[in-house]
Parts: structure tokens; sequence; C-alpha cells
């Protein structure tokens, strides 16, 4: 099993989830390490959600369809302490 496979098992998937690419490359590259993350360059990334996910563009970013990342922490929404 493939590091990347080892990250999206930490991950949500749900049907109405997304999120940012580039915040998706960052939590990745943290997960596996830097000798890691430097086998895993962008475009391999890409090409491999890509056969899993919807992939699009949503306020001039891209965007991964029905994922979620790993719960970072509580954050506060609309007044109330939600863990995300």
């Amino acid at each position: 099993m493939s590091t990347l496979d080892h990250f999206l098992e930490t991950c949500r998937t749900e049907p109405s989830a997304t999120c940012k690419l580039s915040d998706f490359l960052r939590a990745f590259r943290a997960f596996a390490g830097p000798q890691e993350a430097q086998r895993w360059p962008r475009y391999r990334v890409i090409a491999a959600l890509a056969q899993r996910f919807p992939l699009g563009t949503v306020d001039n970013g891209l965007r991964v369809g029905g994922l979620a990342l790993p719960a970072s922490g509580w954050q506060s929404k609309d007044g109330a302490l939600v863990l995300v």
C-alpha cells in the first residue's frame, strides 16, 4: 500500500465533502515526510486522486470532491465549537 493510500485512509470520504487541492497536498506532504514527499510530485498525486475522486475548479481553485481532510482540531462555526 502506498503512502498516498495510507493518508487517504485517515481522510473522510463523504459525497458532499470537498477540499482544496493545495490544502490536500500540504497535509499529504506533512504526513509523508520530506523524503517520501519527494517521490510524490504534484502531477503524480493529482493523477492518483483523479482515478478515485472527481476534481473540479471552484472559486479559481482546484478542489477534490468527496474527500475531507483528517480532523485537525476544533473550530468555531456560527458561534459553536465544531470538530473538523
